[in-house]
């Protein structure tokens, strides 16, 4: 398989190391955001050097251009300006909008069957914004899957557990709308309330739990300056589903219309990834409801993203 990816920030350069310990990569492009930088030649370098020692043995080859893409079968978009601490992620679309459209008008024409994967905040909006404006038919946002992570790895910190005995889902928008789906938590197979025992206990827990998973990012980005690990390997969980069809189950943002919209944005739910059909979780009506309104936030998110990409052609 011939992956590409656009970005090499952060995220970017440390999801394209998590590659080189995957065994279905035939080909690595790798494409700074800004055309013709030096950034993706050295970082190409540098991946070589490291392929030694993982014994890495598929090309690895530094892009001048998105235009250089049309053999890629699968895409990642990781460009743009990141988070900053204290001011969400919508505040982004004027700044990204603008990225996000110009890779879509041109991968649209040059490789229009690739599949899309982005990770470019507000990723929701973004990913609603590049599939339209591409007219490719496979969009991936890589939505809450990194949201659900922090949950598992909180809330298994919290009861003294190794991460692998829970399991538990966060939906709708990755930013402020997101929806904590805890009918979908289990813990050492028990669903939450089961394994505590008592009422009480489990709302104390489920509160603490999402303070932490929703403030921790910020504490993160006003330390190191941005989250990097995390959706480094949130990306390539994602990406590894999709190459290798395996049957597992991730919160991604797929487009979606709700009750009383004209039209779809992309927004997270927990789908099962088997033989590249995405089949929903069953979740509760009332989650079901806190989606459909995460909807309508990313929808009004992406209609401000259409606004910033015509006015930047202006």
């Amino acid at each position: 398989m011939h992956v590409a990816i656009i970005g090499l920030g952060r995220v970017g350069q440390t999801f394209a190391f998590q590659l080189l310990h995957q065994d279905y990569i035939d080909e690595l492009s790798l494409v700074n955001a800004r055309d013709h930088s030096n950034r993706s030649s050295n970082l190409a370098t540098d991946l070589h050097h490291a392929a030694v020692s993982l014994k890495f043995d598929a090309r690895i080859r530094a892009v001048d251009t998105i235009d250089n893409l049309s053999t890629a079968d699968l895409i990642v978009i990781a460009a743009g300006k990141p988070a900053e601490a204290g001011l969400g992620r919508r505040y982004l679309v004027s700044s990204n909008s603008p990225i996000i459209s110009r890779f879509a008008r041109k991968l649209g024409k040059s490789n229009p069957s690739a599949k899309y994967v982005l990770v470019t905040n507000p990723v929701d909006a973004m990913s609603t914004l590049f599939q339209r404006q591409s007219g490719t038919k496979y969009v991936l946002s890589s939505g809450c899957h990194i949201d659900s992570l922090r949950l598992r790895a909180e809330l298994s910190q919290f009861l003294g557990l190794a991460g692998e005995n829970v399991e538990a889902f966060v939906g709708g928008e990755h930013g402020i709308d997101s929806v904590f789906l805890w009918s979908t938590a289990r813990v050492c197979g028990k669903p939450l309330g089961v394994f505590l025992g008592d009422t009480n206990k489990e709302n104390n827990t489920k509160d603490k739990v999402v303070r932490n998973v929703r403030e921790k990012p910020e504490a993160i980005i006003n330390s190191l300056g941005g989250v990097v690990y995390g959706p480094a390997c949130a990306l390539a969980d994602i990406v590894n589903a999709i190459s290798t069809k395996q049957d597992t189950v991730l919160s991604i943002g797929l487009p979606f219309r709700g009750g009383g919209m004209n039209e779809y944005v992309h927004v997270s739910r927990p789908v099962s990834f088997a033989n590249d059909q995405f089949i929903p979780m069953k979740l509760t009506e009332a989650e079901d409801k806190e989606i459909e309104n995460a909807a309508s936030a990313v929808f009004d998110t992406y209609m401000a993203a259409e606004t910033s990409a015509h006015q930047a052609m202006v």
